[in-house]
């Protein structure tokens, strides 16, 4: 009788333990698909983000999101990490954009509200480790 009440209880557990991974992996799924909005852009743009690493991304403001690249300003787009500005210039070239500032990249903290400010940033590079901190942002991804 023992026996089959311990048998009874490692089903049970078994069962809770695969709830408790099937619900996890739910979660984590959830929170790695934000919410994205397209942008219209060159081919040589679709492909140049093509091959960065999938950890770092465009984000745009939620309330008055980028809709193209076309007339994009250099100082409308800025970024989070030292590293990254060797992707902005290459961005910089494959979209066309008018060097005003020559080389020059945006570099602004996650932490700043940057897409409720006036003059903020339209267009913002960064790993998805900071995504969460992005208020009022939603993740690009480029379109021809």
């Amino acid at each position: 009788m023992r026996a089959e009440k311990e048998k009874k209880m490692k089903k049970i557990l078994s069962a809770g333990v695969v709830i408790l991974l099937f619900g996890f992996s739910l979660f984590l799924g959830s929170c790695s698909k934000g919410p994205t909005v397209t942008v219209k852009a060159n081919k040589q743009v679709v492909e140049l983000v093509k091959t960065w690493d999938p950890e770092i991304s465009f984000y745009t403001s939620k309330k008055n999101p980028l809709k193209s690249i076309e007339s994009l300003r250099q100082e409308e787009i800025g970024c989070w990490g030292r590293e990254l500005g060797f992707h902005i210039r290459a961005f910089y070239d494959a979209a066309g954009i008018e060097k005003t500032r020559g080389d020059a990249v945006q570099v602004i903290g996650p932490d700043v509200p940057m897409f409720m400010m006036e003059r903020g940033p339209r267009l913002y590079l960064t790993s998805a480790k900071f995504a969460p901190k992005l208020k009022e942002a939603v993740k690009v991804k480029f379109v021809e």
